[in-house]
């Protein structure tokens, strides 16, 4: 179970999110949804700990995984191919909740 409390999170004079009550079950499939710089990778990392919200409590029950953002960084590999290696390394590690 994923849950958060009053938690809000800026940058500089901007607040990027502020969440009153955010309730995650286990087994839910939950999509995010939001224009550029909404806040929605900041949310993914406030909940896999990769960040730390301003002020709120967040709890997450187990394990978290976590795919990041494929870069545009030149390389070998297609975006396809990179986020399909992300994906596979994330789902060898049997976490409790992914996050993609």
């Amino acid at each position: 179970m994923i849950y958060l409390e009053n938690v809000t999170k800026s940058f500089g004079n901007r607040e990027l999110l502020k969440i009153n009550k955010l309730e995650i079950s286990d087994g839910e499939k939950v999509g995010i949804v939001g224009k550029n710089g909404a806040g929605k990778s900041t949310l993914l990392n406030i909940i896999s700990s990769r960040i730390n919200p301003d002020s709120g409590k967040v709890s997450v029950q187990g394990s978290v995984g976590y795919i990041e953002q494929i870069s545009n960084e030149e390389s070998v590999l297609s975006g396809g191919e990179k986020e399909k290696r992300a994906i596979m390394r994330e789902l060898g590690k049997r976490t409790d909740v992914l996050l993609a």
